[in-house]
């Protein structure tokens, strides 16, 4: 299995023995969208032998994660804390994350 893939954002890899490819976005851009374009091949051999075996079919997983960002637009304005002994940090951290998604072609 080869891979030939862009990104419009970020870095792209793709791992041959894993088979997984990473791309990492970094901080999302608010003038475009984040996009991953490209292709998956494979050799003669494997085609010619999945054949024999019935139809081709390929399927992915997808999962991800952003952090500091809420998808909900959800915005804290402000939190109280009573009766702890430790000065708490002023702050909040967001992350969104998605469940697996199962793609099948």
């Amino acid at each position: 299995l080869t891979a030939s893939l862009v990104a419009s954002v970020g870095t792209v890899r793709f791992d041959e023995v894993s088979k997984q490819v990473s791309w990492r976005v970094g901080k999302l851009p608010k003038d475009r969208t984040p996009k991953l374009t490209g292709t998956f091949s494979i050799d003669d051999i494997t085609a010619q032998r999945a054949r024999v075996a019935g139809p081709l079919s390929f399927s992915f997983l997808a999962d991800f994660t952003i952090p500091g960002y809420a998808a909900s637009g959800l915005r804290v304005p402000e939190i109280r804390l009573s009766q702890e002994i430790y000065q708490p940090y002023k702050g909040i951290r967001f992350t969104t994350k998605a469940g697996s998604f199962h793609v099948r072609t």
